[in-house]
């Protein structure tokens, strides 16, 4: 439920980014190796862009806080290194510098510029999995820069944009949902108890 309390520009944004994150999976389908999209096809995804699903897709407004000084110098780790689990995210220039990426190639980390009103696109794992490895998941952290105070805070507002749970992702994942559910145990967010919890109430409540 969305706050009373706060203005509606979050929502806007929310919308907005919804909108071009499902004209940008379109043209992904567009360019995606032919024999990709043919093994996606025969499992019912016909468009990637139909599988987005906007009650899953989530925006998050993360603050990064300042360090101590005399606790961590520049260069520090804000967030480690990770892949987003979802098929693709949509990332407004944060406040501050910090933002980078691995390249495939050379295993260097790179900084991403922090040029005022530009957007950027991260591939996630789900991506990975529908194109068979065409598009990879971007690796990416936060630090604190070098060059910068690692007294001053860093203010990001992403959007991670998900399938529907039953969307089938590859051979080797038959759904979006037991993707999500196995990153999720391996983050340690859920454990394979909860999970079965949550199967034997599914079944419950088709009897």
């Amino acid at each position: 439920r969305y706050p009373e309390e706060v203005s509606d520009r979050a929502r806007v944004l929310f919308h907005q980014m919804l909108e071009l994150g499902r004209e940008l999976l379109q043209w992904i389908d567009e360019h995606m190796d032919a024999a990709t999209r043919e093994q996606l096809r025969t499992n019912n995804v016909t468009r990637l862009a139909e599988t987005l699903d906007p009650t899953n897709t989530m925006m998050r407004i993360l603050r990064y806080p300042p360090y101590d000084p005399e606790l961590a110098a520049p260069g520090a780790t804000r967030a480690s290194a990770h892949e987003d689990i979802n098929l693709i995210t949509l990332l407004p220039s944060g406040s501050a510098r910090g933002l980078e990426l691995r390249d495939h190639r050379t295993g260097e980390w790179r900084e991403v510029p922090l040029v005022p009103e530009a957007l950027i696109i991260n591939i996630g794992d789900m991506l990975e999995q529908m194109s068979n490895g065409e598009y990879r998941a971007t690796s990416h952290r936060v630090v604190v820069p070098a060059d910068e105070d690692v007294s001053s805070d860093r203010m990001s507002i992403p959007t991670f944009l998900h399938p529907f749970s039953s969307t089938y992702l590859s051979p080797k994942y038959a759904t979006a949902d037991a993707f999500l559910t196995e990153r999720l145990i391996e983050l340690g967010v859920l454990t394979p108890e909860q999970v079965a919890e949550k199967k034997r109430q599914a079944v419950a409540a088709e009897i």
